[in-house]
């Protein structure tokens, strides 16, 4: 992950690991993208570089939007609802 040139993406259900967020907060200049079931305790270790571009699993409210596309889980894990898949791409479009 360190040695990537363009683009980093990753996906973790429980938490980044404390050795890849090391390499997160360094200062990179490209974008790398997370996509996260929750914060988990070490998000600001990486979350104040721009470069690093977090989405974080959550239910939509009760506004009109979520009126009209109600969601649903699937209680598949009681401590996983939104992201269980694990995966990382590297310099994917090269």
């Amino acid at each position: 992950m360190d040695s990537a040139k363009q683009t980093i993406c990753l996906t973790a259900a429980f938490g980044v690991n404390p050795l890849l967020a090391e390499v997160l907060k360094k200062d990179k200049d490209y974008l790398r993208y997370l996509l996260l079931e929750r914060r988990g305790k070490n998000y600001n270790v990486f979350s104040t570089d721009p470069d690093v571009q977090i989405a974080v699993g959550s239910k939509l409210g009760e506004e009109a939007l979520y009126r009209w596309t109600r969601e649903v889980l699937t209680n598949f894990n009681f401590h996983v609802k939104y992201i269980h898949t694990k995966f990382m791409l590297i310099d994917p479009l090269t």
